[in-house]
């Protein structure tokens, strides 16, 4: 989550981020007006649905059951691209933001496309 959006930060007049991330395609440009789904753990309950903006931002002020609350659970995350192609994140995302897993220092790399031609 960028730094500008959290408690402290220069953009947090505007609001605080809770959830918030970017979706690029295989070839690293933006994935304009993909679905974002955080469902409950192992669950098929939906938390949340958020769309990719035009540079692939989602994002959301707005309170995520199971992430980001003082009983984290965490969350599943499924990205359906505008042909309806589903990718899934492998494993239990218990924060909102990026940084919390996918860092350039270490940590988990971005998500290899599962469709290649899908634009994941």
């Amino acid at each position: 989550m960028a730094a500008c959006h959290k408690a402290g930060g220069a953009g947090a007049a505007k609001g605080i981020f809770t959830v918030a991330g970017t979706v690029t395609n295989s070839s690293g440009a933006a994935q304009v007006g993909a679905t974002v789904r955080l469902y409950r753990h192992l669950s098929s309950i939906i938390n949340a649905t958020l769309t990719t903006d035009s540079l692939g931002n989602f994002y959301t002020t707005q309170a995520v059951a199971d992430i980001n609350t003082t009983a984290v659970q965490g969350v599943d995350v499924e990205i359906v691209n505008k042909s309806g192609q589903v990718s899934t994140m492998p494993g239990l995302v218990t924060t909102g933001a990026c940084n919390g897993c996918h860092s350039p220092g270490g940590g988990i790399p971005k998500i290899v496309a599962l469709y290649p031609d899908s634009g994941f």
